[in-house]
């Protein structure tokens, strides 16, 4: 989703044009598990019949890790394994390039979300004892217990410059410089599908927490959750700067 407040090209059109192809922007945060508003993912596939808001992301396993804001290739491990909480999965930070999948990947998610346990924790029950909700509506909390299988750090990604000479080299990337320079192109822009243009890498500009209420049950079905905002991380935007001593700028995707 654009961002505004971050990158002054990211204006009004911008977010009309986005929401064209992922109706959720901008992400909005809550604290209220009953009443939401609830956040729809969607896979992508790559069909223009499927069209979807996110796909499974080609990363990287130990003793083979990039620097975590480096480009991480392809063939790294199998995503859903790192989705289940795979202990070997490597650090990811912002200006990472990476990979989506290709291809409906309802399987192999929800194979991941077997393995991790989530069935154990999509309940309000379960979501008040992950968390701590202070003034119910702000959408911020405090997290109790990080492990919990139900709370997740998603990466959230634009497309890149395909003509940077840079995004496929083993050095530290630069979001300015390496995110697409058209974002209002949303058919192979910035903004474009995830698995569109997937023969160039996406770069991470933020991470968010993610807490899953309902999982797909078939191609077209969605995946269901609420962003919040988690007092860890010491931003106020779900899609801002990025501070070194955030709990989630560098992310492993198991915790």
């Amino acid at each position: 989703c654009p961002n505004g407040a971050k990158w002054a090209d990211e204006t009004a059109a911008v977010v009309a044009a986005a929401e064209t192809i992922n109706p959720h922007c901008p992400y909005e945060f809550s604290d209220d598990f009953e009443n939401g508003p609830k956040v729809e993912l969607f896979l992508d596939s790559g069909n223009p019949a499927i069209q979807g808001n996110f796909q499974g992301a080609d990363l990287a396993r130990e003793p083979d890790c990039p620097d975590a804001d480096s480009y991480f290739g392809h063939g790294g491990g199998e995503f859903e394994t790192i989705l289940a909480g795979d202990p070997d999965a490597c650090n990811v930070g912002v200006g990472a390039r990476i990979s989506p999948q290709t291809g409906l990947r309802v399987g192999q998610v929800n194979q991941g979300l077997d393995e991790r346990g989530v069935d154990s924790c999509m309940n309000e029950v379960a979501f008040n004892d992950t968390v701590e909700v202070g003034v119910v509506g702000d959408g911020v909390v405090s997290i109790k217990k990080l492990d919990s299988p139900c709370l997740m750090a998603l990466i959230l990604v634009v497309h890149t410059d395909p003509a940077n000479p840079d995004l496929t080299a083993d050095v530290a990337g630069d979001v300015g410089s390496m995110q697409h320079p058209d974002p209002l192109d949303v058919e192979a822009g910035r903004f474009s599908r995830p698995a569109s243009g997937a023969s160039t890498p996406l770069i991470v500009r933020r991470f968010a927490f993610f807490y899953i209420t309902h999982r797909a049950e078939g191609p077209t079905d969605s995946y269901q959750g609420m962003f919040v905002k988690a007092l860890d991380s010491l931003s106020s935007e779900l899609d801002g700067p990025a501070d070194i001593d955030s709990g989630i700028y560098v992310v492993k995707l198991t915790d």
